[in-house]
């Protein structure tokens, strides 16, 4: 990981990158396939209130 990367997870946080997200949501309970792709996940929001309740299916792109 680039210093430049590492700066940007410490300002923003789990939205910083694609897979830094896509880990997030697993590690609170959503369901998410494998090459799922998040191209603006600064501005992208999912609701995560149930996540029990949420699948994200195989080879999806968010934008």
């Amino acid at each position: 990981m680039s210093i430049v990367n590492k700066f940007k997870k410490i300002l923003i946080g789990y939205k910083s990158s694609s897979e830094d997200y896509v880990e997030y949501l697993r590690s609170i309970g959503v369901s998410v396939g494998q090459n799922v792709e998040i191209f603006r996940p600064f501005n992208t929001t999912i609701d995560t209130q149930n996540p029990h309740l949420l699948t994200i299916g195989n080879d999806v792109q968010i934008t």
